[in-house]
Order: C-alpha cells, then sequence, then structure tokens
C-alpha cells in the first residue's frame, strides 16, 4: 500500500529543492521531572537491565534535522531494547522524507533538504517517482505500512512516557491519517481530546507534541490527566509532527472503528 503525494506545488518544490540540493499552537508544559519509569522495553515489553537498557528518544532524532540544541533540551528518552532501538531506522528515515516532502515551513528547509537528498539515492528514486505519460513527474511514492508503523511505534512510546509501563498486548492499537477525509466519528474522538486536554510535547512542541487519555466521552473531566484503570477499554492519541502532519492513533480491547 503506498500513500501518494500528488499535489503540483508539492512536487515543484520538491524538484526546485532537488536543484538546489544538488548543484506555534500555544502549548504548556513545564520543564519535565525526570521519572522513574519500569526497566522494561517500551515497544516489546521484556525486562531490562541498565546492562541491557539501549533507551529509544522519543520522537527520533531525524525530525529535527537544522534545529539547534534548545530544541531538544527536553527531548524523552524511555527504555527500550537492542533490538526495538535499532529495528526501526528505515522506519524513521521514510516518515522523515514524507515530512520533508509536504513541508511548506522555511524553518525546516534543513529536514526537507535531507529528505530530497535521501530518495534521490539510487534505486530508491526510481521506486519513488511517478511520472505522466509525457515522463514529468508527478508525484511522490510513500509506504503507508512504514508511515502507520511510525505512528505506532511513537504511540507506544508517548503511552510509556505518560503511565510509566508499556501498553499491555491485550490492546489493538489503529492508526488513522487521512487528514482529508475525516468523519463524524473522528472529529467527535479529535475534538474529544484537544478540547479537554492539554498538548504535550518532548523536545519541543514546534517539532512532536501529543495528547494521549483514556476515552471516556461520557464521564466529568476538568482537563487534567486521567488516571487508567486496569480495565480501561479505550486510550485515543493525537500525534502533531513538525507542524506539517497529525495522525489519530487508538487503542482498543474490542472491535473498534475508526
Amino acid at each position: 500500500m503506498f500513500l501518494l503525494i500528488i499535489i503540483r506545488d508539492i512536487v515543484n518544490f520538491f524538484i526546485e529543492m532537488k536543484n538546489k540540493f544538488f548543484n506555534s499552537n500555544s502549548y504548556n508544559q513545564d520543564r519535565p521531572v525526570k521519572m522513574k519509569y519500569a526497566m522494561n522495553c517500551y515497544n516489546c515489553g521484556i525486562p531490562l537491565t541498565k546492562k541491557t537498557n539501549n533507551g529509544e528518544h522519543v520522537p527520533p532524532k531525524n525530525l529535527f534535522e537544522g534545529r539547534g540544541p534548545e530544541y531538544k533540551i527536553n527531548r524523552k528518552k524511555i527504555p527500550a531494547c537492542y533490538d526495538c532501538n535499532n529495528k526501526y531506522s528505515l522506519t524513521d528515515e521514510e516518515f522523515r522524507n514524507l515530512i520533508g516532502v509536504i513541508n511548506k515551513h522555511p524553518d525546516l528547509s534543513a529536514l526537507t533538504e535531507n529528505a530530497v537528498k535521501s530518495m534521490n539515492m539510487g534505486a530508491a528514486k526510481k521506486s519513488r517517482m511517478l511520472y505522466d505519460e509525457s515522463g514529468n513527474v508527478k508525484g511522490v511514492a510513500f509506504d503507508l505500512n512504514e508511515i502507520k508503523k511510525f505512528h505506532i511505534k511513537n504511540f507506544k512510546g508517548v503511552f510509556f512516557i505518560q503511565y510509566g509501563y508499556p501498553i499491555p498486548d491485550s490492546y489493538r492499537i489503529l492508526v488513522d491519517i487521512k487528514e482529508n477525509e475525516v468523519t463524524d466519528g473522528h472529529l467527535r474522538i479529535i475534538n474529544y481530546a484537544k478540547d479537554n486536554f492539554t498538548w504535550k510535547y518532548s523536545g519541543h512542541p514546534d517539532i512532536f507534541s501529543y495528547i494521549i487519555q483514556p476515552f471516556r466521552p461520557r464521564a466529568k473531566l476538568d482537563s487534567k490527566d486521567i488516571i487508567p484503570e486496569s480495565s480501561e477499554k479505550y486510550f485515543v492519541c493525537l500525534l502533531r509532527y513538525n507542524k506539517s502532519h497529525t495522525a489519530l492513533v487508538l487503542a482498543d480491547t474490542k472491535n473498534l472503528k475508526i
């Protein structure tokens, strides 16, 4: 499955950046206090020791390309085993490339340049470029499965940051990234999160921000975080990246459709 970006001004910008290379929403967050997490991998959940803990930053460092150190001061780090810390490099790169192509913010030009460089390397270029009958580039293809995998990884990361333990295997994680096809059901879930809770961030709100909470639409809410119960049925999460892309992620123990 592929996510297709077929917007003429984006394509023109992509070509312009290629030629060049080769010739805030309001947020409230105090300075974070270091939390004592359970020593389990945030992703697979296996027990870790100080020696086997490799640590995982949320979000990955490639979203900070071109930014100064002040953007990384508050970037959170959580426990991760060696395998989970190293197996997502291509996934991270795929999402960085997507953000680089859809980016329209001049202050993120370094990220775009690196995305262009990555996508113009060897076989990757041939598999990504979409051409019209005249041989002109009309779009760029991205692997939708890798994009969803990226969001699931970060959802698990912010779940661990929020609650201090990995999300149990009993939950199914669903990702929706169709920002141009928002249904009434999507809006109810999105507004539940945005209207009742505060955006948090890791690193800097311009790079990565999130809301994650149990989904209790009938509860009386006061903007404070909900403490999940052991029998919690649903979690809702919004992930916002580089002011360019937002994903809705749900976790459920039933057959919830989004």
